[in-house]
């Protein structure tokens, strides 16, 4: 029996765990039953709530349901699900992005406790919403990620349909940040997957034509535009069912309503009217909620219609019926886009008043606190901006020239926040060009005002930014003490993000540039990431990097100027052209409206100078377009600051097509023979040369150390390719040579090679380049010199140039043609073979405007090196140069066709060219008193031993 006490024990203890885990279950289903109670009656709150039209009440029931969520003592996925269900409400609803991302955030929170299933689409989903609301507040970084992390979980899972709408929402992340191809690149990767679909097929299938169409539309291809946006009308035609008919019909309608804008803009105002009254139709087909929206917005679209047509009572008209439709939606973007254009038509009619108030309240959408809250503004598309300038037009039409110019300097200091924000170079080219009236009408108030150097910055400020901050970089890491791993990390995070980026330019497949823009994109990312530890732990090189730049002061720009010199400015905008000019002693400013015929004349001077074997007739038409250019862009200037002929030196700072005009075929007198000696060519008189910005224009100390030439002349021969063949290349530099001394490395002698240039090219003080140059103007980082190997060609991209370093680079002569031509962008310049050397450290460049004749380019070069040789500032070599080749025998030289191209930008100082014998002279010296030395101490030793 004793033996037995044990068992008993054991049996009550288990027979006690029993009870007690039944009781704990009891407690926990009734827990979980009264927690999912509360769930389900949160649940039937939420859709009584929006059953009604939205209200203050909506909003205070909003509060209370999801103040019930946050009081749940253990959250399910039933909660989870609810707060998605109210995040979408406020973001498809209501379009209230903060709130519907801190209901996301909060489901993906309690997924993430629950779901241990890596591909469970719940995840995906909330990731999704996230990166979509960061994609509508601005944050691209943030939503790409977002959006990266749903794609790793549905592609786990193969969801397809996930796969789909993910790429298409990261194609419309890279669109809201101004790169294009990008984005289309997303949406063609959207495709297989939209075909894989077993759900919403067709729905996907026509978002994606009608993203591909907007991207497009943005690039301002619009027959591609039109070409997606019908492919998607076609989708929507077939795939129509009772179930489906609300969406199609209303997604045909944004169809229609986005061909307009492409027919607008073209001037096909009729088809444009047209695809706005189909809109219309299929719109009013429609019964999805809210399709008033719409209908609002393509009375608006109409209005711009007639604006654009110039009939602004009916532009004014569809406008107000706009407004009064969208007026129950108080904080949509559609009813600012109505108050803005609205506000510009009014204005546009000549009636600041009205255009005032319904530019403010368009702003006041935007940025309820205006105009303390200024600063909240943070996407490179923003329609804030649109409207604070409207105001600032307004104010400036009125002759209220302070309020206007407080505007300006707020625009100015949005533009200066979005510039800083970006990364990407195409999205600052982008708002460049959004910039570009803002600055030129605040250039107009500031001088209205006269405040020259307020006009002067606002100039500055739109005005090569991207080559600007790349020279400050350079500057920086020369600077600042900032350890040596640092500088290497960051070398070695932006070669990797030139080695994707260039893998994605090369790409012919459509499948691997996909993958590998995803590779460039994870650089991308952690180049960034890299740049704010920058931030926090070095600031001083952070802030020099990427230093806000304003204009020096006026005096500071006279002292840098070089003696008996005359610095142009100019400011190229849509419809005025500001110049300033200074001299030492004096600065000026002129300004006159830009007219279509002298826009056209430009064009016009600048197609006939690229013409190879110019006619008569075409140098006839070239003399009276050069002397009419020269009225309009030297005459004012010279007639102020040269009377007296002591002006010798002229140093330009192009704008818009002036990139692409070499000022030296100006005539300042009218000439029926540009072939004769009496031509009053502008190179005649003045030196010229130009510049970037008149912040760069320095009177730098000479290199102390000795220059070294190094040249590269490839002749092509034998090398498989369609190029000409060179045959002056090898002998131009072997000539150089003799004459400055340095190394070569020529085709005869296999070194002239892509990789002999990478490695050497960075140490040359004189760089002179003799070979092809190839340009692409819809994709300049495709643009390249041709380098040969053997009988291959090896092209060597802007892209690879602008990756290296040029530290110690005094002078770079392009000898390629083509080279300081490329596509245009607005406010930055040419993107052009030079403008990478610059980029990349080279002080000076001789580059070439278009293509010239061996011949002469040779005699230009070899004349331009020999008035170097005799230590003249560069712009004046230049000018000698083409001054001799002009006073030769044989008219036909001197059409400007053959002389023109070749111009000089950067820096002027003469070279260090005496710094070579000085060198050998010094170590020839050494030398001898080495010597006398060791047969002073020889004899002294030699006396001690007899003795």
């Amino acid at each position: 029996m004793l033996g037995s006490r044990p068992m008993v024990l054991r049996i009550c203890l288990l027979n006690t765990s029993f009870v007690f885990l039944f009781f704990l279950f009891s407690l926990t289903k009734g827990h979980t039953q009264s927690t999912n109670k509360l769930t389900d009656a949160l649940f039937e709150q939420f859709y009584a709530c929006i059953e009604e039209p939205y209200s203050q009440k909506t909003e205070n029931e909003l509060s209370k349901i999801k103040n019930g969520l946050t009081k749940i003592p253990s959250a399910t996925l039933d909660a989870a699900d609810l707060w998605h269900e109210i995040g979408l409400y406020y973001y498809g609803d209501l379009g209230a992005y903060e709130q519907a991302l801190a209901c996301f955030v909060a489901a993906q929170a309690i997924r993430k406790k629950i779901i241990h299933d890596p591909a469970h689409n719940d995840l995906a989903r909330s990731a999704f919403m996230i990166g979509v609301c960061h994609k509508y507040l601005g944050n691209y970084d943030k939503a790409a990620k977002q959006v990266h992390s749903a794609l790793a979980v549905s592609q786990k899972g193969q969801n397809h349909f996930m796969l789909a709408k993910e790429y298409l929402e990261l194609g419309d992340i890279f669109e809201f940040l101004g790169d294009f191809d990008h984005s289309i690149n997303c949406y063609e990767r959207a495709y297989p997957h939209i075909l894989k679909s077993t759900r919403d097929r067709a729905t996907l299938l026509e978002d994606h034509f009608k993203r591909q169409a907007q991207a497009y539309l943005a690039k301002e291809k619009h027959h591609l535009a039109l070409e997606k946006n019908r492919q998607a009308i076609k989708v929507c035609l077939d795939s129509i069912r009772p179930d489906l008919a609300d969406r199609f019909h209303a997604e045909i309608a944004d169809c229609y309503t986005n061909m307009n804008i492409s027919f607008r803009a073209t001037n096909q105002y009729d088809s444009a009217y047209w695809c706005l009254q189909q809109a219309l139709k299929y719109y009013q087909k429609s019964n999805l909620v809210d399709i008033a929206l719409n209908i609002g917005n393509v009375y608006n679209e109409l209005g711009d219609l007639y604006m654009a047509k110039k009939q602004y009572a009916t532009a004014i008209q569809n406008q107000l019926k706009a407004i009064k439709i969208l007026h129950d939606y108080s904080k949509h973007r559609y009813l600012t886009f109505a108050y803005t254009s609205l506000g510009e038509a009014y204005l546009q009619s000549g009636e600041p008043e009205p255009a005032l108030r319904f530019f403010r309240k368009a702003l006041r959408i935007l940025v309820p606190h205006f105009p303390s809250s200024v600063r909240r503004i943070s996407t490179v598309s923003d329609r804030s901006l649109i409207a604070l300038h409207g105001i600032a037009r307004c104010q400036l039409a009125q002759q209220k020239l302070t309020h206007a110019f407080n505007n300006f300097r707020r625009l100015d200091t949005l533009v200066s926040q979005l510039r800083f924000s970006l990364r990407e170079d195409g999205s600052k080219f982008s708002l460049a060009k959004q910039a570009l009236p803002i600055y030129e009408n605040a250039i107009y108030t500031a001088l209205l005002l006269g405040d020259t150097i307020a006009a002067l910055d606002f100039c500055e400020r739109n005005k090569a930014i991207v080559l600007r901050q790349a020279l400050v970089d350079q500057q920086a890491k020369q600077s600042v003490g900032i350890p040596t791993q640092h500088l290497k990390k960051e070398a070695t995070l932006r070669s990797r993000l030139l080695y994707w980026q260039k893998k994605v330019i090369d790409a012919s497949d459509e499948v691997q540039r996909g993958i590998w823009q995803d590779s460039s994109a994870q650089a991308k990312a952690g180049f960034e990431r890299f740049v704010r530890f920058l931030e926090k732990q070095h600031p001083q090189y952070y802030h020099l990097k990427y230093a806000q730049v304003r204009a020096p002061s006026i005096a500071a720009v006279q002292q840098s100027l070089p003696d008996s010199s005359l610095c142009l400015e100019y400011f190229f905008g849509q419809e005025q052209l500001f110049l300033f000019a200074w001299s030492k002693e004096e600065c000026r400013v002129f300004f006159q409206r830009v007219t279509p015929a002298f826009s056209d004349s430009l064009s016009a001077l600048i197609h006939l100078l690229r013409q190879p074997t110019p006619d008569a007739p075409t140098l006839r038409k070239v003399a009276s377009l050069s002397y009419l250019t020269y009225q309009t862009l030297i005459a004012p200037a010279a007639l102020t600051f040269n009377q007296q002929g002591q002006i010798r030196r002229l140093r330009i700072i192009p704008d818009g097509l002036l990139h692409y005009l070499p000022f030296d075929v100006l005539l300042e007198a009218p000439s029926d023979d540009l072939k004769s000696n009496n031509a009053a060519y502008l190179i005649k008189k003045y030196a010229i040369s130009y510049g970037i910005s008149n912040q760069t224009i320095k009177n730098g100390q000479q290199a102390r150390t000795n220059f070294a030439f190094g040249g590269f002349g490839i002749t092509y021969a034998g090398v498989e390719t369609r190029l000409a063949q060179l045959p002056l290349a090898e002998k131009q530099v072997l000539a150089l040579q003799q004459m400055m001394g340095g190394r070569v490395w020529v085709h005869s002698e296999a070194s002239a090679n892509k990789q002999t240039f990478m490695r050497q090219a960075p140490q040359c003080q004189i760089l002179h380049l003799s070979m092809h140059g190839l340009i692409n103007e819809q994709e300049p980082a495709k643009s390249a010199l041709v380098f040969a190997k053997g009988k291959q060609i090896q092209p060597l991209s802007a892209l690879e140039v602008y990756n290296l370093h040029f530290k110690n680079n005094e002078l770079t002569v392009l000898g390629a043609c083509n080279t300081g031509n490329g596509q245009l962008q607005q406010g930055e310049g040419v993107m052009s073979l030079s403008r990478a050397f610059t980029y990349a450290g080279c002080k000076s460049l001789v580059m070439s405007l278009w293509s010239l004749e061996d011949v002469y380019a040779d005699e230009l070069i070899q004349g331009f090196y020999r008035e170097l040789k005799k230590g003249r500032p560069k712009d004046i070599a230049l000018q000698q140069a083409k001054l001799q080749y002009l006073a030769q025998e044989g008219s036909e030289r001197r059409a400007p066709n053959y002389w023109g191209a070749l111009v000089l930008s950067g820096a002027l100082e003469p070279l260090p060219a005496g710094a070579q014998d000085w060198v050998l002279y010094l170590v020839g010296l050494l030398l001898i008193l080495i010597g006398l030395g060791v047969l002073f101490f020889r004899a002294k030793i030699k006396k001690l031993f007899q003795a």
